[in-house]
């Protein structure tokens, strides 16, 4: 149909130079009806400018027309000198140049058609992306703010870790301090019997250390304090005297035999 080569350009020029619906169905060789339902077609989204287009056609039909002679004239200038002769054979090259150009210009609009569509899914699919993307970025910055606060609340219970530790060690050093000197201001009972036996009341921690007694021991039995103990006797004196030097705090002696007790205080003194 020659109707597909009329473009809204086409139409508007042909209203200019006064054509009418008579006019444009002889140029494109088809019906009243069919010119009609064309425009209307090509205006279908525009009812406003479908009806201004018809009227201002019907109008056309109103003022005054050119005569045939003078289109004619102007036509046959128009001609290539070499066409004049051949008017038959020029118009079956046009007809068919026309209809290579209608098919091209339906596989353009096919192709254009095509890339609208894929240009609209393309929209429609960046749409949903930017949707996730804000959905996705409200998650992110949800999630962004509870970990800045979990951060600072471990930075915060990380400086209280070391404040508890500090006052953890200073407590552990106040403790053994004091533990010292409770140690030190203790009174130990050594319990001294006639056998030779050295007992602590109450102390398993306190150790009888009576290193050097064997050479106490050397020195006691010349001693006149000693002189009338037995050696088991001034052995075991010299073992207590030797474990009350070394035990460094206050140690209380209960003696079984009163003649050892005896020496040792006046050994003491």
């Amino acid at each position: 149909m020659e109707l597909t080569r009329l473009n809204p350009k086409g139409v508007m020029v042909g209203i200019k130079k006064g054509m009418t619906v008579e006019d444009f169905c002889e140029k494109y060789q088809c019906s009243v009806l069919e010119f009609t339902d064309y425009i209307e077609s090509m205006y279908s989204r525009d009812k406003r400018q479908q009806r201004k287009i018809l009227e201002e056609i019907k109008a056309n039909e109103k003022k005054p027309r050119p005569k045939k002679e003078s289109v004619v004239k102007i036509e046959k200038i128009l001609l290539p000198p070499d066409t004049i002769d051949k008017p038959h054979s020029v118009l079956e090259e046009l007809k068919g140049l026309e209809k290579e150009q209608s098919q091209k210009l339906m596989e353009l609009e096919t192709q254009r058609k095509e890339l609208i569509r894929k240009h609209t899914d393309n929209l429609n699919t960046l749409r949903t992306v930017d949707e996730s993307i804000k959905v996705m970025r409200k998650q992110l910055d949800f999630c962004y703010s509870k970990y800045k606060s979990f951060y600072t609340d471990c930075v915060e219970v990380q400086h209280k870790i070391n404040d508890v530790w500090k006052q953890c060690q200073e407590a552990a050093k106040s403790l053994g301090e004091t533990r010292l000197k409770i140690k030190d201001l203790e009174t130990v009972t050594l319990f001294v019997y006639s056998s030779g036996e050295i007992s602590v009341e109450n102390k398993a921690d306190f150790e009888l250390v009576d290193t050097g007694a064997e050479e106490l021991y050397g020195e006691l039995i010349y001693k006149d304090e000693c002189q009338e103990l037995r050696a088991k006797d001034i052995r075991t004196l010299s073992k207590v005297m030797k474990i009350t030097n070394n035990a460094g705090k206050k140690i209380d002696i209960v003696w079984e035999d009163p003649e050892v007790e005896k020496a040792y205080k006046a050994l003491a003194v």
